[in-house]
């Protein structure tokens, strides 16, 4: 087996690319292989889908380090496009390129617009229409094809990195099957820019989260905190979110940690002799 292992911010999913996928094989595989001290370690596998003769329209299967299976994921995707990209399109001098790419979610477009250099893409996210919100006593939850809470509070009341993951494991009893918590405050470094902090269900917390940067600029959309565009400053970095023609685009990088080849899964890294 044979992966690459990208991030966005700091969010990084191992990649792989097959035709066809297999039903039900990669949930043990995703525990095994996103283990950070017995396997390689990621937030994430993702198994690509690729048609040879149309590589641009793949399908996207996504698992949370648990191994349980997640809807969609902002960074993952643009992860996913950055490696077809890389395997199909750069070597033949493509600089940009545009996938429609099938998720539990639905079909998403996906435009790499940029190469920042030989490890990295700047890519755009159509995520789909706004979506609604409801306010409850909690936060605010908001579907992105995946369940999210979005929890607006102070600077001052902002949780610490070190009570993100006991704040957010608390809060895992709202949904039947967990949900994915988001703390978003305003800051002092402009117009429009946020500071979140997220819980991913089936991770725990993690250093960028582009669903849960949508779902924080629609919740702040919602209150009348921001116009039309705003940037989400995750732990590991900005992403960018606009709301254009009814229509919510997320933007951000990927970038290329390794590749991996001749991955044994049959046993965890760490039971190796």
């Amino acid at each position: 087996m044979d992966f690459s292992k990208r991030h966005g911010h700091g969010n990084d999913f191992l990649i792989q690319l097959v035709s066809p996928f297999v039903e039900g094989y990669s949930s043990d595989i995703a525990k095994q292989l996103c283990d950070r001290r017995r396997g390689i370690g990621a937030d994430g596998l993702i198994v690509g889908t690729v048609d040879e003769d149309s590589p641009e329209t793949p399908r996207m299967v996504l698992f949370n380090a648990d191994g349980s299976r997640a809807e969609m994921s902002g960074n993952g995707i643009r992860c996913l496009a950055h490696a077809i990209f890389d395997g199909y399109f750069r070597p033949k001098g493509v600089s940009e390129k545009t996938f429609s790419i099938t998720t539990d979610a639905g079909i998403k477009r996906v435009d790499v617009k940029g190469v920042v250099d030989p490890m990295e893409i700047y890519a755009s996210v159509d995520m789909g229409p706004l979506g609604g919100v409801i306010e409850d006593g909690i936060g605010i939850r908001v579907d992105m094809g995946n369940p999210h809470l979005v929890i607006i509070c102070d600077e001052s009341d902002h949780p610490a990195p070190d009570e993100v993951a006991e704040k957010g494991s608390e809060l895992q009893g709202v949904l039947p099957g967990g949900i994915n918590v988001e703390w978003l405050s305003a800051t002092d470094l402009g117009e429009y820019v946020f500071r979140m902090s997220v819980y991913e269900r089936g991770v725990g917390p993690t250093l960028a989260c582009g669903t849960g940067s949508c779902a924080s600029f629609l919740a702040a959309r919602h209150l009348g905190l921001t116009n039309d565009r705003a940037t989400i400053i995750n732990p590991g970095g900005a992403l960018q979110t606009e709301a254009v023609d009814g229509r919510l685009i997320l933007g951000g990088p990927s970038r290329v940690v390794c590749t991996i080849s001749s991955v044994n899964v049959s046993v965890s890294v760490g039971d190796r002799a």
